[in-house]
């Protein structure tokens, strides 16, 4: 499936549900008859990080990377071992400009339930040795969705460790030195007594993306931001029936949005249309589809192979 640069003038014409397009699956490429999640994009749309059961891993779910060749998504390649174990890899994010990759794992050796871990990425993304985040950061209890700010300052994860307001919540972390400090939960109203977990976070590190499974939402897990005013979180806010729907979406990642909300979105849903139980999608910002110039039409096709 591609949707051709008249399909997106035409959808932002008849009205686009919101500030997005109706989403486009990415295809049996990168897609399959099992379970594709989370993809990540690089910052220069070279490569992709996401995680599937697919066979041909190491355990359960594996950390995958296909990369961008000819404007077409190349069939994907395990991460190997430095990343994936016989046990369970998730939530990828690539962070501090694509340098470093943060991840989650069951892989035996950690402090509890399932624990965050980070390694150096070079300009591929092939991953050095993994490292475990330790304490504070990790504990007896599940850790997962490691994000950082990109000046590497601040760390954001879910964790179920006690002290929390539902099923899992956001709690971050602030960095002196080299040391990680003492976790403080975010509080109301980002953690709502249901489950949420940090999946993407602006440059200026004040628009955090997260899926939650809390009232008023279109499905049982929804995306959803959080907008900071100084040290102080809005009130989420959902990103509407476009994006969200019955059925379960998570993971976000942006290309050509000048890390902000924009541009286009990658996310995971298990929505009608696909190929599998959960499968990779994109939509375009109606904003960002309105503003092509002629001269950038070559560029939005090559966006949307």
């Amino acid at each position: 499936m591609r949707l051709s640069l008249i399909a997106v003038l035409i959808a932002s014409a008849v009205g686009a549900y919101g500030d997005w397009l109706e989403p486009e699956n990415l295809g049996y490429t990168v897609n399959s008859v099992y379970d594709e999640w989370n993809p990540v994009i690089s910052r220069d749309g070279s490569y992709m990080i996401f995680v599937s059961n697919r066979p041909g891993g190491y355990g359960d779910y594996d950390l995958w990377i296909s990369y961008k060749i000819g404007g077409e998504w190349e069939y994907p390649v395990n991460m190997g071992p430095e990343v994936n174990t016989l046990y369970l890899e998730a939530a990828p994010y690539l962070a501090e400009d694509d340098t470093k990759f943060y991840f989650a794992s069951y892989a035996p050796g950690g402090y509890g339930d399932q624990d965050a871990y980070w390694c150096f990425v070079d300009g591929d993304g092939v991953p050095s040795g993994k490292v475990n985040l330790d304490p504070p950061i990790n504990t007896s209890s599940r850790e997962c969705c490691p994000l950082t700010t990109e000046t590497g300052n601040e760390l954001y994860f879910g964790t179920t460790r006690a002290g929390g307001h539902g099923e899992m919540d956001i709690w971050v972390s602030e960095k002196t030195g080299n040391e990680w400090g003492t976790p403080e939960n975010l509080g109301s109203p980002v953690n709502a007594g249901s489950y949420e977990c940090p999946r993407w976070i602006s440059d200026d590190g004040d628009t955090l993306i997260f899926g939650s499974n809390r009232p008023g939402g279109e499905g049982w897990m929804d995306l959803w931001y959080a907008v900071r005013t100084g040290e102080e979180w809005g009130d989420p806010v959902n990103f509407g029936p476009v994006i969200n729907g019955p059925s379960l979406e998570a993971g976000a990642s942006f290309y050509d949005n000048d890390g902000e909300i924009g541009g286009i979105l990658y996310f995971s849903s298990t929505r009608s249309g696909g190929y599998g139980g959960g499968d990779m999608w994109r939509s375009v910002d109606s904003e960002y589809a309105a503003d092509i110039e002629p001269s950038s039409i070559g560029r939005l096709k090559a966006s949307f192979k």
